[in-house]
């Protein structure tokens, strides 16, 4: 991904070294025998069940299982035991506890249900059926742990960005709102595991493996702790910080790491959005058990980071930090791949119009119409709520104007037949409008990568 440190200082801590040589490295007991320490979700999963909140699949055995599907009666026991809700029983509309075929859900993962349908953050299929025994999908685990974070109160619900993964259904009301979720879970702990968010989600509907939903609770709780935390943390080391904890790229963020075995092999890995981003290693001196670490953020995009360090091939620990704002070529880069997705979003439904309208009834066509008219807003809505960086405000202004002039030719004034618009004047109207969104797609991928 090209994320990278610039400066990488290895200190030898001489009197620590007096004190400290000989310290065992305190490896986190791995708590599954099927989830090895060199899997992706290990210290997700790790952290987790020591905290009571995820379980293993056969306990007997000692296994997790983590690439079986999770089920949404599962889902909600790992949110509800997350946000501290595990205790309450608020009773449920739903009535689709037991299936035929598959049996009743245990009176635990049910209350877990309730408890989730009383905050709104289950919602269900209807007013009856939540379908606990159906596996949930990928988008269905982040909108669920976002809106459960936003009524726990650690955070704020936000705007929908047509750029956040721009094929996420959007055309209801019902859809935007999912939507919506996403974008807020995006903006505090940046990506989905596996996915960049300024590109299409293509595993959206998919269901989430076991695994999968460890690294995106997880991924929220490490920045946002709901809780207390276990005593002994599994996999921290006995001293590992960084300082400072925020700051705009460029920030110098150093990595303080104390009780590695003496001489031990150091590995890193970077992540970012809940995808490693670039790793490497270095060997302390003999006697050595402590090192810092600096990492340069100068090309570094914003959002939460983690960073994770082995000793020897040992879980030693992972810290965090946020870089609050992107480089200016970063920031353009971004506001340029943005519009670009909303130009794509907008355009399908004005070529519908086009292309349909001549040739089926008014009725339909003033559905098409309207459809086109909808995309057009929600592509002005994103273009005032992403907030252009400075250096592109001449840009964001073009995108403006043009924008204007496709929306008035989708205007209200469009010719009428008996029954609905007249198709052909639609079909024309949506011809014109789409040369305009043309136009804004040509300005921005010919403009600067600084907008200048």
């Amino acid at each position: 991904m090209g994320y990278r440190v610039s400066r990488l200082l290895v200190a030898v801590c001489l009197s620590l070294a007096v004190v400290l040589a000989g310290v065992a490295l305190p490896a986190a007991a791995a708590p599954f025998s099927d989830v090895p320490a060199s899997d992706p979700a290990y210290t997700a999963i790790t952290e987790l069940a020591a905290r009571g909140i995820i379980k293993g699949c056969d306990q007997a055995a000692g296994r997790f299982c983590p690439n079986e599907p999770t089920l949404r009666a599962q889902m909600a026991a790992l949110i509800a035991r997350a946000m501290q809700w595990d205790g309450e029983d608020h009773g449920t509309q739903f009535a689709d506890r037991c299936d035929p075929a598959q049996g009743c859900i245990d009176n635990d993962l049910w209350r877990n249900v309730g408890t989730l349908q009383f905050y709104g953050v289950a919602k269900g299929f209807d007013a009856t059926s939540y379908g606990p025994h159906v596996n949930v999908a990928q988008q269905q685990v982040i909108l669920f742990i976002s809106r459960a974070m936003v009524k726990q109160g650690s955070w704020q619900r936000q705007p929908d960005n047509a750029g956040v993964y721009p094929n996420l259904p959007r055309g209801s009301a019902a859809e935007r709102l999912d939507a919506q979720d996403v974008v807020t879970y995006v903006h505090y702990v940046g990506a989905a595991p596996d996915t960049q968010s300024s590109t299409a989600w293509g595993s959206y509907a998919q269901a989430s493996t076991r695994a999968w939903f460890a690294r995106a609770l997880w991924q929220v709780l490490a920045r946002f702790p709901v809780g207390p935390a276990p005593s002994t943390p599994p996999g921290n080391a006995p001293a590992l910080s960084i300082s400072p904890a925020s700051g705009p790229a460029g920030t110098r963020f150093v990595v303080t790491g104390v009780g590695a075995p003496a001489g031990a092999a150091i590995g890193w890995v970077f992540s970012y959005g809940g995808v490693g981003a670039n790793s490497g290693s270095f060997v302390l001196d003999p006697g050595m058990t402590a090192f810092t670490f600096t990492v340069a953020s100068d090309s570094d995009p914003a959002g939460a980071w983690a960073l994770s360090f082995k000793a020897n091939g040992q879980p030693f620990g992972t810290v965090f930090y946020t870089i609050t704002s992107a480089p200016a070529s970063s920031q353009a880069a971004q506001f340029k791949a943005q519009m670009v997705a909303a130009v794509d979003l907008a355009y399908p439904s004005l070529a519908n119009v086009l292309n349909q309208c001549p040739y089926t009834g008014s009725i339909q066509c003033s559905r098409l119409y309207g459809q086109a008219q909808d995309a057009l807003n929600a592509f002005s809505n994103t273009l005032f709520t992403i907030h252009a960086p400075t250096q592109c405000t001449n840009l964001a202004l073009q995108i403006a104007k043009a924008l204007s002039e496709a929306q008035a030719w989708m205007g209200n004034d469009v010719a009428q037949g008996p029954y609905g618009v007249n198709t052909n004047d639609a079909a024309n109207r949506a011809f014109e409008a789409m040369k305009w969104l043309q136009a804004i797609r040509t300005t921005v991928l010919n403009t600067p990568g600084t907008c200048r």
